[in-house]
Order: C-alpha cells, then sequence, then structure tokens
C-alpha cells in the first residue's frame, strides 16, 4: 500500500473543535479525526453538487481504496523547508529490558523532573518515536 501526505495550508484562521463537544469556540484542539474529515469532504461534495465524486469518495473508502488518517501537526523548516511531522506520544506500557540500578538522589530528582515533562509531551516528532520507545524500555527520560 502506497501512503501519500498532504500538507494543509490554511489562507485564514481555522478552529478545529473537540469531537463530540459541538464545536465550542472556547475549546480547540491540534488533530481533526478521520471520521469528522470523512464528514467534512462529504459535505463539501454534496453542498457542490458534486453527486458523482461524493459516490465515488464513499465506494472508494468502503472498499478500503481510500484509508484516511486523523490530521495532524506538521512543521515547515524555515532554512529548507523541510516537513516535520508529529504522532500523538503513545500510551503504552512496554516492559524495561534492563533493571534500574540505584540513582543518587540529585539524578533521581532530574529524572523525575524530566519524566513528568514527559508526560506532558502530546505529541513526538516522528523521527524521534524509536528513541521515545527505547528510552521507555530502558526506563530513561525521553528528552526532545
Amino acid at each position: 500500500m502506497s501512503y501519500v501526505i498532504y500538507p494543509l495550508h490554511f489562507e485564514t484562521a481555522v478552529h478545529f473543535g473537540q469531537p463530540g463537544r459541538g464545536g465550542r469556540l472556547d475549546e480547540a484542539c491540534m488533530e481533526y479525526p478521520a471520521d469528522a474529515l470523512f464528514g467534512a469532504l462529504c459535505a463539501e461534495l454534496a453542498v457542490a453538487g458534486e453527486e458523482e465524486s461524493l459516490v465515488r469518495l464513499a465506494e472508494e473508502v468502503e472498499r478500503g481504496d481510500l484509508r484516511l488518517s486523523d490530521l495532524l501537526p506538521w512543521q515547515s523548516r524555515k532554512s529548507d523547508g523541510a516537513m516535520t511531522l508529529f504522532l500523538p506520544r503513545p500510551v503504552l506500557r512496554v516492559e524495561r529490558k534492563e533493571r534500574e540500578q540505584r540513582e543518587d538522589y540529585q539524578t533521581t530528582c532530574a529524572n523525575a523532573t524530566l519524566r513528568k515533562k514527559q508526560k506532558k509531551l502530546k505529541y513526538i516528532r516522528a523521527s524521534r518515536m524509536q528513541d521515545y520507545i527505547r528510552a521507555m524500555e530502558s526506563g530513561t527520560p525521553f528528552e526532545d
């Protein structure tokens, strides 16, 4: 299966409301679920009178020929335009490969602070995901 990434650029400000919360203006999020994207695409095609395109989109999704993912944040580097993709921080328990060795008090405090910062991370650069998983396996804090 081939994958295509479409970076979305908006000419004006956009607001992604929390799904299932009625799109309240006082709450926003950085991602947009795939089912909401599919619904929005269908609604726009219907409003534009594009019935053939709407049917084709629905059929391709139903057959599995087209799969949509959640919209996730990305960033373009100013120096060379390279794209940095972000993925949600995995919330999974990884069994550590090594047993923890006793640390001195200062190291324990420093690592505890880094772990608290790590828990607050909502997204991780896709290029650093393997580093994050290795850090979880070894019990060392992940620094992004």
